[in-house]
């Protein structure tokens, strides 16, 4: 033997001298140093964008450098067929699968990623199964050697992300567990509410009446309304901000075009900065919609809060009263970056109550002469209206909770004016029963 050569002879047995080349192929050490480099700079990508708290950023990085080390994988895969190597080839083809699969996984729909870690699991033990028992002859040695963790890392990685995979399904199926437990209470109390709503509704007729004007204002609209419509930002306003629009319109010059709805909104600095203008707006509407129709404004909280006339605090309260007046206030950024990162798949513009106010009611036909107000209103423009007081409703989606959603967006001289007109708000007409049992930390727990 002479492995310091590289070669070895066979036996003088077998007649003929001769000589096998044992080094490793240079397309196995090309690859696996490209790997390592990949992954090398992933880490070292993720790190600074995490200091620089730029999420999406290192999102791109990862899909980036996965897709690289795919293709690296690829190129593998060919060689190792035209060098005859079919085993390497078989294990080079399926980690090229796997980082495909990773990388469109992360790109289009991250919250997958748990699945997508045990089936990467299953695949490396059944990469190892299928190269020892059917690649390279299924002797009992080549068995036995399955399970020497040492000499198969693909063996020890399939069992690491399985052990893993494992250990996060138990965790949030006790998670859901101790979750329905928590928000039972509410539940019911919502159920009893509601049960309440349709014993009123007995012989009136008003959840028909109120459903049926959903219905005309959703199909009386220019254009039908989107399921879910979008933020945007004004198109004559791109040319002012200092971001990638404004580079992307250098670089391709006029041949740019937004459209008339101008484009989506790609960050949450875009979409908070638009909504902490129309929330100063939509407080002034608030009172316009809430006095004809008789709503209520909510004083003080929780256990403390109260519901008291808009018509009365406008009219005879002092300012003492009108400041206690409770609004909703601009979405939290924890909150806001939750539900777009599990709801939205990470796309900003789907988020569409980073500014919202309710509206309180004592009787049903308060609340269907508040929408009429709205829609009579030339400086609302309604994009969507979940009416979830329809006795149809699926109410276990909101855990019993119910009230009519409205989003809108505010075309007044104002907001015209600030470039704010294409943003989208969230106004919710929510009667008293329901809005008692809800507190502060009901939200919380239902996220």
């Amino acid at each position: 033997l002479h492995w310091t050569d590289g070669y070895f002879e066979t036996s003088r047995a077998r007649g003929l001298r001769v000589v096998f080349d044992v080094g490793l192929p240079w397309v196995w050490s090309a690859s696996h140093y490209s790997i390592a480099l990949c992954f090398f700079a992933l880490s070292v990508s993720l790190a600074y964008v995490r200091l620089r708290k730029r999420a999406a950023t290192g999102r791109n990085f990862a899909v980036v450098l996965l897709f690289l080390s795919h293709l690296v994988f690829t190129v593998e895969f060919a060689a190792c067929l035209w060098y005859g190597q079919g085993p390497m080839a078989y294990t080079a083809l399926v980690l090229a699968i796997v980082q495909l699969l990773l990388s469109l996984v992360i790109w289009w729909r991250e919250t997958l990623l748990l699945h997508f870690f045990s089936f990467t699991g299953i695949v490396c033990v059944v990469n190892v199964l299928v190269h020892h028992l059917f690649l390279v002859g299924g002797s009992t040695s080549g068995f036995i050697s399955i399970f020497s963790l040492s000499a198969n890392q693909g063996l020890l990685v399939g069992l690491s992300l399985l052990g893993l995979s494992s250990f996060a399904y138990v965790v949030r199926w006790r998670s859901n567990i101790a979750a329905k437990a928590m928000v039972a209470e509410d539940l019911r109390r919502y159920e009893d509410c509601w049960a309440d709503v349709v014993r009123f509704d007995e012989g009136h007729g008003l959840l028909a009446m109120l459903d049926r004007r959903v219905q005309d204002i959703q199909f009386s609209s220019d254009s039908e309304l989107p399921s879910h419509p979008c933020q945007r930002i004004r198109p004559d306003y791109v040319k002012y901000m200092q971001d990638g629009y404004s580079a992307q319109i250098q670089r391709m010059g006029s041949r740019v075009d937004f459209g008339e709805e101008g484009p989506l909104v790609n960050s949450l600095d875009q979409l908070f900065a638009q909504g902490a203008v129309v929330d100063i707006v939509l407080r002034e509407k608030l009172r316009d919609w809430a006095m004809p129709s008789r709503g209520l404004a909510m004083i003080g909280r929780e256990l403390g809060k109260r519901f008291v006339p808009w018509n009365d605090l406008f009219w005879n309260s002092s300012d003492f009263q009108m400041d206690q007046v409770q609004y909703a206030g601009l979405k939290t950024i924890q909150r806001a970056t939750e539900k777009v990162y599990r709801a939205y798949n990470c796309d900003e513009s789907l988020l569409l109550d980073a500014c919202r106010q309710s509206i309180y009611f004592d009787k049903l036909e308060d609340l269907v002469a508040c929408l009429e107000v709205l829609a009579a209103d030339p400086e609302v423009r309604i994009q969507r209206i979940v009416n979830k007081l329809r006795p149809d409703y699926d109410a276990a989606r909101t855990l019993g909770y119910r009230d009519v959603l409205i989003n809108l967006r505010l075309d007044t001289a104002v907001t015209r004016r600030l470039a704010v007109d294409t943003h989208i708000c969230e106004l919710q007409l929510v009667l008293v029963s329901f809005a008692e049992v809800k507190t502060d930390a009901g939200p919380a727990r239902y996220a």
